[in-house]
């Protein structure tokens, strides 16, 4: 009997866990073979790269050399290389690793939204448990894991967590709880930094909302103002370790071609909104613009709103849910300009559809309102409400989550096109990334194209001469996705410049049109596809004087050493990315490493024998750890005494 009452306590919990079965059953019943998202190829290749040289060389790779000829991975959001659940990778098979933490996740958001609608909310077992369905099985989550988000969809449950705790702080008036929402909201700069920015508009406004009220009712009105400030100077101090060297790279990158226009999109119109109000508007379901949260969430939450109208959690969800749907509009509606002129992290924010899960959030909890006030109105129906209600909206749901499945397996992921391109260790180059960068990873060729989130603004201006095209825009690739598709009003035919690419130690060029140039030799042809050998190509190292090509002793993500001897004094030419992270050794004693034509590395060199270590040591990410180690064992030693005074 003890046994069943506390099986009986967790039903909910083990409901919400249940659900998430049922829902995601495609995945699990192909746990070890596939996983799913388009997108997701790009967090699968730095899972891979930190996998692979993990067990290779002993070493956690803080530079990928694979593609765009180098790159900072210690500083990018899609490897999160900081984010302690990511070093499951290291240990499990990776698609097993992607679909565990995928599920966990999913009903982390779930047991998040029920725990925050009861402790601080003060809603029914039964309310929050409607309101965690809303927000957890919700069709927008669905959509962005089939788009492959999948920092997105991890760093969802830290922004519920930390309002909870944050609340539950100026609740309590404790400090320690608003260390605890310090900690959530760090996890969210580690996984998905733009969220960090979301969870801090939450957190902004439950401050203005309770700030408010307080002075209203002349009461202590600086609190929620001192357990904001500790929260968000805790979460920065304890993600120290990857936001310094993240600060510094977006100092360095390409969002400084971030225009508004450029960050505006994708968005919604106002027409879009119609689809809220359907029942099944499937023509949404593989765009971004899918909005829909559910007919009957959506009926609950605007119950919920009005009926609990004087309570300052509806305001502050209610405040949430029109900013997020303010922000949703991009430049379609005059609220974003606003936002842009105002609010100078709009300047680097970029897809502001992302912001909608604010408003899933906030809505889903107002539906759990809305079914609190329900079944206390008609009390005699509460339980054929709640359970009429919950069951048709799974039904919605349901419908929705069948067609979400599009499952890829990377591991058998093929391009004939690689075929016939040799990999000798030098870089290859695609005009429009023809190249599918999981198996690019695995059959270990190098690139120089390819896209991310962020990218170095000296690499992208060095490419873009290099490549011969003339777009300048902001771009999430290299080459620009905007100039390859014919159809594009940017489209460009590129004139590769072949003494330019080979300075990057570019040997092979692929371009989906044939290329006329007496530097570039074609060596094959696969469907649509020229590929060419680049004549002009200098080696990875070589004395930039003689051009003597270098034999490289280690080549190793974090380390690169090349040992030589020269009659005279030189300049030795490494040709991968120049970033002020790396640092160079001459017989072990530092020197210092200069940037050639400001894009490779290099160093200067007098007549001797040498041995040349490159080792990427970046002093941010050092002074970072610090941080983040120093944070960490003062929220311990914290934790500790307080549960010592407990117990």
């Amino acid at each position: 009997m003890p046994l069943l009452r506390k099986i009986l306590s967790l039903k909910f919990y083990l409901l919400l866990a249940l659900l998430v079965v049922v829902f995601y059953w495609p995945l699990i019943a192909n746990f070890n073979s596939l996983t799913f998202g388009k997108d997701l190829a790009s967090n699968w290749m730095f899972a891979f790269y930190t996998k692979y040289n993990f067990w290779e060389y002993g070493q956690y790779a803080l530079w990928n050399h694979q593609f765009l000829s180098g790159f900072p991975m210690d500083t990018s959001n899609l490897a999160a290389i900081f984010y302690p659940p990511h070093w499951l990778f290291i240990f499990l098979p990776l698609k097993l690793s992607f679909n565990l933490l995928t599920l966990a996740h999913v009903y982390l958001i779930g047991v998040g939204v029920f725990i925050l609608c009861k402790s601080e909310f003060r809603l029914s077992n039964k309310s929050a448990f409607f309101a965690a369905i809303s927000v957890m099985l919700s069709p927008k989550i669905f959509n962005h894991n089939d788009l492959g988000h999948f920092n997105l969809v991890e760093s969802i449950p830290w922004v519920i967590l930390s309002l909870m705790f944050f609340l539950k702080a100026i609740r309590t008036n404790k400090l320690y709880f608003a260390l605890v929402s310090g900690v959530f909201l760090s996890l969210s700069i580690l996984v998905f930094s733009i969220f960090y920015i979301y969870a801090l508009f939450c957190l902004g406004f439950a401050t203005l909302v309770i700030t408010s009220t307080r002075l209203l009712n002349k009461e202590k009105f600086w609190v929620p103002i001192v357990h904001l400030i500790t929260s968000v100077v805790f979460s920065l101090g304890l993600s120290g370790v990857f936001l310094l060297p993240f600060l510094q790279f977006s100092s360095l990158s390409l969002r400084s071609k971030l225009g508004f226009w450029e960050g505006a999109f994708p968005s919604i119109y106002k027409d879009t909104l119609a689809q809220l109000f359907y029942l099944f508007p499937h023509k949404y379901h593989d765009s971004e613009t899918l909005i829909y949260i559910g007919v009957f969430v959506l009926g609950l939450a605007l119950v919920g709103l009005w009926s609990f109208r004087k309570r300052k959690e509806v305001w502050i969800l209610g405040l949430i849910a029109m900013f997020s749907l303010s922000v949703s509009f991009g430049a379609n509606e005059i609220f974003y300009k606003i936002y842009y002129v105002l609010l100078s992290v709009f300047h680097f924010m970029r897809a502001p559809l992302r912001i909608w899960i604010l408003f899933i959030i906030s809505m889903g909890i107002l539906s759990g309102f809305g079914m609190e006030y329900l079944t206390t109105r008609f009390s005699r129906l509460k339980n054929y409400l709640f359970v009429g209600l919950t069951v048709l909206t799974l039904i919605t749901f349901v419908i929705y989550a069948k067609d979400y499945f599009h499952l890829v397996d990377y591991d058998k992921e093929e391009s004939r096109l690689l075929d016939i391109i040799p990999n000798d260790g030098n870089r290859v180059y695609c005009l429009n990334n023809c190249l599918f960068t999981p198996e690019v990873m695995k059959k270990g060729y190098q690139l120089a194209s390819g896209g991310e989130v962020v990218m170095l603004k000296n690499y992208y201006d060095y490419v873009r001469a290099a490549g011969g095209y003339k777009f300048d825009g902001y771009s999430l690739s290299v080459p620009p996705y905007q100039i390859f598709g014919e159809e594009s009003i940017y489209f460009e035919k590129q004139s590769p410049n072949p003494e330019l690419l080979g300075k990057l130690n570019i040997k092979y060029v692929v371009a989906p049109y044939e290329l006329i140039n007496p530097g570039l030799k074609q060596i094959g042809l696969e469907g649509r596809y020229f590929v060419y050998e680049n004549l002009a190509v200098l080696p990875r190292s070589y004395l930039e004087n003689s051009l003597t090509p270098l034999i490289i002793k280690k080549y190793t993500p974090n380390e690169v050493t090349v040992s030589l001897t020269v009659g005279q004094d030189e300049r030795l030419v490494l040709a991968d990315l120049y970033y002020p992270g790396w640092k160079v050794f001459d017989n072990g004693l530092r020197k210092e490493i200069e940037a050639k034509d400001n894009v490779v590395r290099a160093v200067n060199l007098e007549k001797g024998t040498h041995e040349v270590t490159f080792r990427y040591e970046s002093d941010l990410g050092k002074i970072g750890l610090l941080l983040s180690l120093l944070s960490l064992v003062f929220f311990l030693g914290v934790s500790y005494r307080r549960l010592k005074l407990r117990f």
